[in-house]
This record gives structure tokens, C-alpha cells and sequence, in this order.
């Protein structure tokens, strides 16, 4: 029963992963620069780091980056069978995510049996399908580590159980997890030393102990190595990009309205991706009352399993607790934003929430005495839940999916400067406006797949030292949005325009439409402003959030409309120039 549990529950990220190839998805933004890093592994450019992190301050004048670069040797191998090809990439985002569903199956199937397993399993893809298709088989390292964190949960259960075989792999899924983004690292941090705790006091063998430092110096060897190599080190570029950070945190109200949200019903993991609103808004009279209940539920039964001495149940309510405590407390001190933080800062609210429910569940059948019945009608819950969510996944959308039209524009680019770059050796790869961000690296890593030796500027962020090409290399300039200034002595070797005539007749009347709206309500901050930049600066919002204006339901899809044609005008009009070098 274990192995078909687990051969359903693993179909999520592998359909999710089936949807992107048939998809032709392509790695754009940092998922180009993940792409070349993995194809450096097993190479004498290595890397020892993980990605640049942003949290700090994304100005600031210490570059630091997340502590390691596991999530890279995870994608190596595929990165490598497939040629570099973005397939390479899924395949490994999808086995990482289908390792981190057996380690939660196996845990539960070998502290509670049958029944655990199958409701782990079956909360699993029902969180995979509210995360969305699009998010399941993107590299992104704060979307890979995602099943890994919820994988720690429960093997930092199984572990606080007393069972000490627990203890090595999740020494790797708390490695992995605070490698790829800082967010996951309090919580893998204070999983692991609780978890190494039980176990010792349970005075496990030796060969556990053994295996999990073994696991520990593999993991934990580059990072090592990268701050003993240099000076100052990542280390302390982190230590002083917190220290001189004056970003200030979204606080402690904000944190605890995510937090109900993730346990509170109905539960983020059982929302889909369209349904999730602001994390900080206001809390429904439900969602608080049933939050509340949650965490008396949890205290209450921890407390009444010691009294049981049911080390299992206990162990369970004492990870789920102390997780709702380290979540909430990292999100106050995640730097604040308008109107809401970025999507990917409060992820870990969705491993959060199906360890919890699962651990009120459990608790409940090991400490009272529910009917035959009762029981048998939750398994086939369960398994109905399992069986519906998982193929479910393969059509769900994330809450924020990567606009498939930067793949396109990527590609579209590459095939034609592929020619005029093939014999010219090293080239270096420059963006600027609108194309800098996504179009850039995605750019390189598939001019990389095609043969082309495609590198960066001396000193550049992402890709680094190891990836600039010679100061005298011919240079392939990226010019993002039609009023970027044309670098002097440029050739022009390729264009991109993705809007169509008729596109573009739409967007001129509905221009016209919109600035004659705004002119109407005489709001003084819109005298004389470009629709567009009046919605990316979220003027528009905060108007709308203060009162000063209150469009119609009708008025805010004319604006909807026209962003998304402006976008297109703006960031996918691209036009590249060929710097001879020298």
C-alpha cells in the first residue's frame, strides 16, 4: 500500500512537470541563470554559493547570496543528459519535488501506518494543486525548496518520535531548504537541532549519527570552502547585508493575519492559486475563531499526549507548534511592501499549514477513541482527496504563473542572432531597459544550449566573475522598450515586437479612453501621467486603497486590459546590436 500511495501522491510534480515540457517552457529571469550554474557543476567553475539574494536590500553594496549551491547539484544531471536543454531543468526541479513526497510518505507510513501515510500524501497534492502547475516545476529556488521544507516537517516529526533513521535525510531536506533561500533557513535551522535532540536523548546507534554528519559535511562542504577562499566571504557579505539593512519589517500584525490564514479555514493549501487575496488584510470572524482553535487544539493535545506518553502524538503538536512560532516570527521581519509582499516570501505558509492539519489529525486518532466507522470513512476521504487532487494539478494555475511571452521573445531573439554570433568565440550579453531582468539571462542560457559562448560583463551579479567574457569580445546589445538609447557603432541584428497592428490600434484607443477617465475625476496626482507608469508605481492602488478614487468594476478591467497590452509594448519590444570587439 506504501508503494501506491506514493506512486499517486508523486504524479503531481511529474504532471506538473509533463505540462511545462509540453508547454515549451523556457528559463527566463533567474530560472536562465539557475540553468547555467547547474551546467557548471562538475566543472572547475563549480559554483560554492547559491543564488544573489535580494533580502538585505537589493541595493545594496554587498553582494551576497543564499548559503549554498545543493539546489545546483540536484539539477546537474538532468542539466547535463539533456544538453542544457530547459527540459533538463524540469526533469530535476520535478525529481526533487518527487523525493520530498516520498520522504513525507515514509515518514508518515512508518510513525502512524497506513492511514498517516495516505492523508500526508493526500494533503501533499492537495497543497501541489493550490501552489499551481507552473510553480511545481519551476527552478526557482524559492519554489524548489518549497517540498523539501514541508518534507523536513515531517521528518523532523519522525525524528522528535525517537526515530533516529530520520535524522540523515532530514539533515539533507534542512540543507537544502536553508541553501536555496534564506527564508527556509530559521525554520530548517530550528527543525534540525530539535530533531538532533530527540534523537540523541533516545541514544540512537552510531551509524546514524555517522550518516547524518556525513550528510551534514557533504552539504555543507562548498559553503565551507567559499568563505575560507575568500575574503571577506559570503558569510560575512550576509552578516553585513543585514547589519546595514534600512528596510523595515512588514511587523509582527501583518505576520500573525499570514500565519491564521495558513491554518485558519479554510487553509491556504486548500485555496486555489486565483483565490488568495492580501496576506494582510483583515481576517474574516472564521478564519480568526478557527486559527485560534488550531493553536489551543495543538497545545491541548501536546500537553495531554505527555500525559499519555504518546511520544508520536507529542512530537507531532511540538513540530507544528514551534513551526507556527518560527514562520510567524520570519515573516515579521520580512522587509515590508505595497500593497502586499512579493508572493514568493510567504511560501513556506503552505508547508506551514498541511503539517499542521495533518498533526491535528493525527493527534486526534492517537489520543481518543474514535469509532471503526468513523475511521474508515476518513480513509476513503482521503484516498478520494488524493486520487482528485493529483491529476487536478496538471490544470491548476499558480497564483502568479511567468508570462509565457518572455520565453517566446527569448527564443524569438536567439534564433535570429544565432548566425551572427557562431564563429565569433566569447560574446558578451548585455541588456538594458525592460530587457535587463528576465530577457537577459534567459538569453544566455539558450544561446549557451546553441552552441554559442555567451557571457556576461566583468563583475556582473548574477553569474558572476566566472562567466565575464574578454574586455575586447564582441558584444551583443539587448535593448528592451522602444525609447532605450541605441549603443553607438551597433549593428542591428535582430527585432522583436510582440504586439500585432491590431494590437496596437487597441492600445492607442484605450490610452485615449483611460487618461480622459483620469481627467474626469480630477484627482490632482493624475494630471498629466501616463496610465501605465501610474499603475507600476501603484499610484493607482493607493488612491484607490485611500479613498481618493473608486473605479468601477468595469473601469478596473479597461485598466487591466490595457496593462497587459502596455506590458507587451513596453517590455517585449527588443532590439539587439552587434559591438564589434576589439
Amino acid at each position: 500500500m506504501f508503494f501506491a500511495i506514493v506512486a499517486v501522491a508523486a504524479f503531481a510534480p511529474l504532471l506538473a512537470g509533463a505540462r511545462a515540457v509540453a508547454d515549451d517552457w523556457v528559463p527566463v529571469g533567474d530560472d536562465g541563470a539557475i540553468a547555467v550554474l547547474a551546467d557548471d557543476v562538475f566543472t572547475s567553475d563549480s559554483p560554492l554559493v547559491g543564488m544573489r539574494t535580494t533580502l538585505g536590500g537589493a541595493d545594496s553594496e554587498y553582494k551576497a547570496r543564499h548559503l549554498g549551491p545543493l539546489e545546483f547539484w540536484a539539477l546537474a544531471l538532468p542539466v547535463r543528459l539533456s544538453g542544457g536543454a530547459a527540459w533538463g531543468l524540469v526533469i530535476g526541479t520535478v525529481l526533487v519535488g518527487v523525493a520530498a513526497i516520498v520522504a513525507v510518505v515514509w515518514a508518515a507510513e512508518r510513525i502512524g501506518g497506513t492511514g498517516a501515510a495516505l492523508w500526508a500524501a493526500a494533503l501533499t497534492a492537495l497543497g501541489c494543486w493550490s501552489l499551481g502547475r507552473q510553480l511545481l516545476a519551476d527552478p526557482w529556488n524559492p519554489y524548489i525548496a518549497l517540498l523539501p521544507i514541508l518534507a523536513a516537517l515531517f521528518l523532523a516529526w519522525a525524528a522528535g518520535a525517537g526515530e533516529a533513521w530520520a535524522l540523515p535525510p532530514l539533515a539533507l531536506a534542512v540543507s537544502f531548504a536553508a541553501q536555496a533561500h534564506l527564508l527556509y533557513a530559521p525554520l530548517a535551522v530550528v527543525l534540525f537541532v530539535g530533531a538532533a535532540i530527540a534523537v540523541v536523548v533516545s541514544r540512537p546507534s552510531v551509524r546514524e549519527l555517522v550518516a547524518t554528519a556525513i550528510v551534514l559535511a557533504f552539504s555543507w562542504l562548498f559553503p565551507a570552502w567559499e568563505q575560507i577562499r575568500h575574503d571577506p566571504g559570503n558569510l560575512v557579505e550576509l552578516s553585513r547585508n543585514f547589519r546595514e539593512d534600512q528596510q523595515v519589517g512588514v511587523g509582527w500584525e501583518y505576520a500573525l493575519r499570514s500565519t491564521a490564514r495558513a491554518v485558519g479555514v479554510v487553509p491556504l493549501f486548500a485555496r486555489s492559486g486565483g483565490d488568495l487575496g492580501h496576506f494582510g488584510a483583515p481576517l474574516s470572524v472564521l478564519t480568526f475563531l478557527t486559527a485560534i482553535l488550531v493553536v489551543m487544539a495543538l497545545l491541548g493535545g501536546t500537553a495531554y499526549a505527555i500525559v499519555r506518553r504518546d511520544r508520536a502524538a507529542a512530537s507531532a503538536g511540538f513540530v507544528a507548534f514551534v513551526a507556527i512560532v518560527v514562520v510567524t516570527a520570519t515573516t515579521a521581519q520580512v522587509p515590508g511592501g505595497f500593497p502586499d509582499l512579493p508572493f514568493y516570501r510567504l511560501l513556506q505558509l503552505w508547508p506551514l499549514g498541511i503539517f499542521t492539519w495533518f498533526a491535528l489529525g493525527f493527534m486526534a486518532v492517537r489520543l481518543f477513541s474514535i469509532p471503526v466507522i468513523a475511521r474508515r470513512v476518513a480513509l476513503g476521504i482521503g484516498a478520494v482527496l488524493l486520487v482528485v487532487a493529483v491529476p487536478a494539478t496538471a490544470f491548476s494555475d499558480s497564483a502568479f504563473p511567468e508570462d509565457k511571452r518572455y520565453g517566446e521573445a527569448v527564443l524569438a531573439v536567439a534564433r535570429e542572432v544565432e548566425p551572427e554570433l557562431d564563429d565569433l568565440g566569447p560574446v558578451r550579453i548585455q541588456a538594458t531597459g525592460e530587457a535587463y531582468g528576465q530577457v537577459l539571462y534567459g538569453l544566455i542560457a539558450e544561446l549557451r544550449d546553441r552552441g554559442v559562448d555567451a557571457r556576461v560583463e566583468l563583475g556582473e551579479e548574477y553569474l558572476g566573475d566566472t562567466h565575464s567574457g574578454p574586455s575586447d569580445s564582441p558584444t551583443l546589445f539587448v535593448v528592451g522598450g522602444a525609447d532605450t538609447t541605441v549603443p553607438e557603432g551597433g549593428v542591428e541584428v535582430a527585432t522583436y515586437d510582440a504586439l500585432t497592428d491590431e494590437e496596437r490600434e487597441q492600445l492607442a484607443e484605450m490610452d485615449a479612453e483611460i487618461r480622459e477617465l483620469l481627467a474626469e475625476t480630477g484627482v490632482p496626482e493624475f494630471e498629466g501621467r501616463d496610465p501605465y507608469e501610474l499603475y507600476r508605481d501603484a499610484t493607482l492602488l493607493r488612491l484607490e486603497v485611500d479613498g481618493a478614487w473608486a473605479p468601477t468594476d468595469e473601469q478596473k478591467a479597461l485598466i487591466e486590459r490595457y496593462r497587459r497590452l502596455r506590458f507587451v509594448a513596453e517590455e517585449l519590444h527588443l532590439t539587439a546590436y552587434l559591438l564589434p570587439g576589439g
